[in-house]
């Protein structure tokens, strides 16, 4: 740790006079000076999500948290502007501050900390970072990890250093994981099988609104699209898979040629690049913040934020991206929550076990190549007893998977009761 740090303070000897001139508030929330430092006295529950899908992952744990004991106050912290963006929209209205996560710097984190004072720190999924599991656990605040996952690339660095892996995780009081994999590929490495358990996946209980026929004509409108027409939605695709989507689209235009397609890109940066894509396929495309507009676009690229889960909802069949190029998937279960049908490339290795599962239960298709993506579009667009039967399995699928958030909310409960307990001692 001492080589750790001294790293760190050449990093605050370069960058600091910057971070005290800067106006950016993600610079400054780094290295932990948007906080005051007059300490918080009320000893709230730390919440901290990486990016996007992790912010969405925590919505439900901090509803339920605040529903179960309102006087608890939750502090929440994220480290992406994306992710920033999106608990401002979401979290608001439940958490009592919402933060830059800081660098996991003696400086930054040992400020940010001790301004925070929490009872717990509930890490959400992933970002483990050894200093702030290290100074917490000094601080005596109970550190809990859930929702905790482990790909099989992050399974590999962690077998390459085993030694230094235990280590990491023994900062943790307890792991909830979300399956069995997960567990097993921890106490692989050696962890403490007493702090790992299966806690399940907290993505289950995200509360999903159907969608009802009013919204349903409203977005159609929206869009140009008819009430009658078979829409494929794309969501989190990467580069690589926008070329394989419309050249497949094409075909499936010749036997549904009412088709659309909605492409949401994972970075919304690209979409006039996936707009170019299409054009060059000789369809009609129009981006998302440009509607309404006159016309039936064949195409619409999405390239706005946080209207792809509801997009899901009007979906004839959906396709989770990066699962056709080697990114490793993205979260399967927003189509599925909204009772769509959900289509996967082979590359799905950071959601191994939900997308085998989705594949096992009925409610999901893995496809290997193009020509296997043109198959399934087909059938899913001509059949419509095979489209219902595949929908309401993917409802069934999520329905009895629920019950993770009550889980972790009762362990961050008992956390803070005993942490309190302690600082009276």
């Amino acid at each position: 740790m001492l080589l750790y740090n001294l790293l760190w303070s050449l990093v605050l000897l370069v960058c600091l006079p910057a971070a005290l001139l800067s106006g950016d508030s993600r610079f400054r929330g780094r290295f932990g000076l948007s906080v005051p430092g007059v300490p918080r006295k009320d000893r709230p529950v730390w919440v901290h999500a990486l990016s996007v899908g992790e912010v969405y992952s925590a919505l439900p744990l901090v509803k339920k948290i605040k529903g179960d004991c309102p006087e608890t106050p939750v502090v929440f912290t994220a480290t992406t502007r994306k992710g920033m963006a999106v608990a401002e929209k979401i979290l608001s209205g439940y958490v009592d501050g919402l933060y830059y996560m800081p660098l996991d710097a003696w400086w930054s984190v040992e400020r940010f900390v001790r301004f925070i004072n929490p009872a717990v720190f509930v890490l959400v999924e992933s970002d483990v970072w050894p200093y702030i599991l290290d100074y917490t656990g000094r601080r005596g605040i109970k550190r809990l990890l859930v929702n905790g996952r482990v790909s099989p690339r992050t399974f590999r660095k962690y077998r390459m250093f085993p030694f230094a892996s235990r280590r990491l995780f023994r900062g943790f009081d307890l792991c909830l994981m979300q399956s069995d994999l997960d567990l097993g590929r921890l106490t692989a490495v050696g962890v403490d099988s007493a702090r790992v358990e299966v806690g399940g996946n907290i993505k289950f209980d995200r509360s999903v609104k159907p969608m009802d026929p009013q919204e349903r004509t409203g977005w159609l409108d929206l869009l140009g699209f008819g009430a009658l027409d078979p829409v494929i939605v794309a969501g989190s695709t990467h580069p690589g898979e926008e070329e394989i989507l419309t050249r497949a689209f094409s075909a499936v235009r010749k036997q549904s040629p009412h088709a659309r397609l909605i492409i949401a890109p994972r970075n919304i940066e690209r979409a006039a690049e996936i707009e170019s894509i299409a054009v060059r396929m000789n369809f009609t495309v129009v981006q998302r913040s440009r509607l309404p507009t006159a016309g039936e676009p064949d195409v619409v690229v999405v390239d706005t934020i946080g209207e792809l889960g509801r997009l899901y909802g009007l979906a004839t069949v959906g396709f989770v991206g990066g699962s056709l190029v080697e990114i490793g998937g993205h979260n399967p279960l927003e189509p599925a929550a909204l009772g769509c049908p959900v289509l996967f490339g082979p590359y799905m290795h950071n959601f191994d076990a939900m997308a085998r599962m989705l594949v096992e239960a009925g409610a999901g298709v893995a496809i290997a190549n193009e020509a296997e993506l043109i198959a399934s579009l087909l059938n899913f667009l001509s059949d419509g007893l095979l489209r219902n039967e595949t929908g309401n399995s993917a409802l069934r699928f999520v329905e009895t998977n629920r019950g993770a958030v009550s889980r972790a909310a009762r362990e961050v409960k008992a956390m803070t009761a005993r942490g309190r307990r302690e600082d009276q001692l």
